[in-house]
């Protein structure tokens, strides 16, 4: 699965912990019809911080990534997105291969995802 969206990894980590939707809206302090309706694409997802850290913390998913997940830009990180040289600086980053979607009976081991260390990131971005 190349690309996950909100939906889909709530859903996943409901199967994980064997939690019914309305325990786990309860844990994540969530409103369960409000979350049911996420789930089934009536609504968006939750645009609060604090509201997707606390079920990042619960899915023991980095905040960040599920902040990305829902279509929002951590904070934390808004200040890097305004800068007027972060395209190009991005554009210079190796690309990532795109991997082909594997059949059930294809067997054949699919190619490594590329994994940038902090010395490929420019120093101009941190």
């Amino acid at each position: 699965m190349s690309q996950k969206n909100f939906a889909l990894v709530i859903k996943e980590a409901l199967k994980d912990s064997g939690l019914s939707l309305r325990s786990f809206a309860k844990q994540c302090s969530i409103d369960s019809s409000y979350l049911s309706k996420v789930l089934k694409g009536k609504r968006n997802p939750p645009s609060e911080e604090a509201a997707i850290a606390r079920i990042a913390e619960f899915i023991k998913m980095p905040p960040e990534r599920l902040m990305f997940i829902c279509g929002r830009i951590p904070s934390r990180l808004q200040n890097i997105f305004l800068r007027d040289d972060i395209f190009e600086i991005l554009e210079k980053l190796p690309r990532a291969i795109p991997r082909p979607i594997k059949k059930s009976r294809d067997l054949r081991p699919s190619p490594s995802k590329p994994v940038y260390k902090r010395q490929d990131i420019p120093d101009e971005i941190l």
